[in-house]
């Protein structure tokens, strides 16, 4: 044990699932601290166990435990300190009688089904809600839902509830205490209503489902279902509980006249319908009205724009015999205008720089005005 990692085992009296609970490599002077437990029984005070008596069973330590992966590994609880636990007795749990009896009982919401044992002082307590149909909620093991009491039969031809003729019946099944479960005291299971909504856009569909069981696996996904005439269309819907009433409530919702059959599910819609297909948008850009290296000033600039526009209108009389009556602007004027700003360009101010002046009377070739 020094070198692997080790789980106490605890059987609850008079039976029921093995308890794992983690002792590692590092804890090896705790696991040894339950060697005096082994073999007796022992209550655990802790809230949730004080009220079972436990069989210390032994050790299942990683290397000699064949259940090692499916039980201590994955399904143990953390250390408890050995100083809440208390030796009661000796020896292992009393053994039940071999012809015993068990509770059916079948979750509202999934339709799944468990077995519990019962002792010959839980019977008529068992009794009573199975003839009121009465439910019961088992939180304080942890297991979810609200159960209904179906049946009670025994592995044995027993006069009074028969006999169950199958395996559901054991000395093994789990032991449920009544007193620490919770009666719902309304006769059956609640009826769930389903909201179903149409992936591609409709309103909501309210119904109920005779395989209520089955379409409850599917909550909170998208389902393609078959046509269900006059009341629910073929096609993909996604799936919530909307409302649940007992018989004896007012109906939130419709019911089905048949099952729902279920070819498909999703996990949403947007899984369903795929990716939304992206919209091709044109778009113009603006023109670039920002000139950058240009060394002309804006009245030259003008003087360019004004000349390439008056020129194209000119090929379009020509080419065309397009005219506007309204053009009143000179072509030669603006051809003139675009001489001497080309002109501008070929002048080099570096030329003027000097300290004789001009002989001549001539104009400044520093100072030419257009």
């Amino acid at each position: 044990m020094a070198n692997s990692t080790c789980c106490i085992m605890l059987q609850p009296c008079p039976s029921g699932e093995i308890l794992y609970i983690k002792a590692g490599p590092s804890t090896e002077a705790y696991a040894l601290s339950w060697a005096l437990f082994i073999g007796n029984r022992i209550t655990i005070n802790i809230d949730i166990y004080s009220t079972i008596t436990w069989y210390v069973v032994g050790f299942c330590c990683e290397d000699r435990c064949l259940s090692w992966n499916q039980s201590c590994n994955q399904n143990s609880i953390e250390s408890i300190a050995i100083n809440l636990v208390t030796q009661v007795d000796t020896g292992p749990c009393p053994t039940f009688k071999s012809n015993v009896c068990c509770v059916s009982l079948y979750n509202c919401q999934t339709q799944q089904r468990i077995s519990a044992l019962m002792n010959d002082a839980d019977i008529s307590f068992w009794d009573d809600l199975l003839n009121n149909q009465y439910s019961v909620y088992l939180d304080y093991y942890l297991i979810p839902g609200l159960w209904n009491v179906d049946n009670i039969c025994c592995n044995y031809d027993n006069p009074t509830y028969g006999n169950c003729d199958d395996d559901s019946c054991s000395i093994n099944n789990f032991y449920i205490d009544p007193e620490v479960i919770t009666v719902e005291e309304v006769s059956g299971c609640p009826i769930i209503c389903y909201r179903l909504r149409l992936c591609t856009g409709s309103p909501d569909l309210y119904f109920s489902f005779g395989n209520s069981g089955e379409v409850y696996q599917y909550l909170d996904t998208a389902i393609t279902v078959e046509e269900i005439p006059g009341q629910i269309p073929a096609g993909t819907y996604y799936l919530n509980v909307y409302c649940e009433y007992f018989s004896n409530q007012e109906p939130c919702c419709d019911i089905a006249d048949g099952d729902l059959v279920i070819t498909d599910s999703y996990e949403d819609c947007e899984c369903f319908l795929g990716p939304e297909p992206v919209k091709y948008t044109r778009v113009i850009p603006k023109p670039d009205r920002f000139f950058y290296k240009i060394d002309q000033s804006q009245c030259d600039i003008t003087a360019n724009i004004q000349f390439g526009e008056a020129y194209y209108r000119l090929f379009k009389n020509i080419r065309y015999g397009i005219n506007d009556a309204c053009d009143t602007l000179s072509l030669d004027r603006l051809w003139i205008k675009k001489e001497l700003s080309d002109y501008a360009l070929m002048y080099d101010p570096t030329l003027c720089v000097g300290s004789v002046p001009p002989a001549t009377n001539c104009a400044d070739p520093c100072n030419l005005t257009r």
